[in-house]
């Protein structure tokens, strides 16, 4: 059996690019791969099962060797598996397996990309993989790289629309990220002055929902906002944007109609059919966002079910298959 350890430095954040990491690992496990997780936390990945709704049964965590080893033990530790995925925290990691991938999830800038280490060390590292185009263009031109673009796996099957009611819905975590997810942008504060704003208005905070609790939401959301990335500039600070973004799936495999600041990855999941959806000021989304509710239901019904069509091409199953051909590709050279 072939073996395959996983490394994301981010692990115990549990945001959407630890759920592509474990995706990976799910993926891996499901052609025959023996899955080792390195992590210090025995209990990981009960919490990430439990917060992404995944299968990790059979995936194992194993002490994390890239920390505070000698390099000599590093490469001893690496020659046990035959293939490698690591996170990327800007860095390049001196990777020894067989097969060795390297994820960048965020689009960094000026971390001295084409240094002449950096050049020595991609020599060992068959893949470079990136979560939307987006992100590829920046790293590309960074790291003078041609990257792979694997887009991260949405549970477009799982979500699905319900009744719809008068709901306008945005999901996203208030916390200190390099993107900067916009919540404020419709209310200009923070948190907790936040909630003090939004009191007599027809307004509602779920803190924390569960996934089936974030199903049901969706579900019956007529309209969904997002402003993540709102009033930055997206190629000076292209890690202050959403690189691909998950949430705007997610709302669309709900059929909830759409609004998206035309930034980053958004653009990308839009695509040219349905970039209409984008907008770039606060007017714009006012008026998009009247226009939808004015128009007939059956209407909105008719475009909520489009938008659907497109997020399942961001599908759980087209990801496995993906990583599964690129994996074949791989260990056949």
């Amino acid at each position: 059996m072939k073996q395959a350890a996983i490394y994301d430095p981010y692990l115990d954040t549990l945001g959407g690019g630890e759920r592509y990491t474990l995706s990976v690992a799910v993926a891996l496990k499901a052609m025959g791969f023996g899955v080792d997780v390195l992590w210090s936390d025995k209990n990981v990945l009960v919490k990430s099962q439990e917060r992404f709704q995944i299968d990790l049964s059979g995936i194992k965590i194993k002490n994390d060797f890239f920390k505070g080893k000698a390099l000599v033990r590093k490469i001893y530790s690496m020659s046990k598996y035959d293939l490698i995925f690591f996170v990327s925290d800007g860095s390049v990691p001196f990777l020894t397996a067989k097969v060795n991938w390297l994820h960048f999830q965020v689009p960094f800038v000026g971390v001295g990309g084409k240094s002449l280490i950096n050049t020595l060390k991609f020599k060992g590292i068959g893949r470079v993989v990136v979560n939307s185009l987006f992100t590829k263009q920046i790293i590309d031109k960074e790291y003078g790289l041609q990257t792979d673009v694997l887009y991260p796996p949405v549970d477009t099957q799982l979500i699905k629309p319900l009744r719809k009611e008068k709901i306008i819905l945005s999901v996203g975590r208030f916390s200190k990220l390099l993107q900067v997810k916009g919540h404020d942008f419709f209310k200009q504060t923070d948190l907790t002055q936040l909630q003090k704003s939004a009191e007599g208005y027809p307004i509602k905070f779920t803190f924390a929902p569960n996934f089936s609790q974030l199903k049901e939401l969706y579900g019956k959301s007529t309209i969904y906002w997002t402003a993540s990335g709102y009033g930055q500039d997206e190629n000076t600070h292209p890690e202050r944007v959403e690189h691909f973004g998950i949430t705007l799936v997610e709302a669309m495999a709900a059929g909830c109609l759409v609004l998206p600041v035309r930034k980053g990855g958004f653009k990308e999941i839009l695509g040219a059919k349905f970039l209409e959806y984008g907008w770039d000021s606060s007017q714009e989304l006012k008026a998009r966002t009247k226009e939808l509710i004015m128009r007939p239901p059956a209407l909105n019904l008719v475009d909520g079910s489009r938008l659907r069509q497109r997020a399942l091409e961001f599908s759980f199953m087209k990801f496995k298959i993906n990583v599964r051909k690129r994996v074949n590709e791989d260990f056949s050279k």
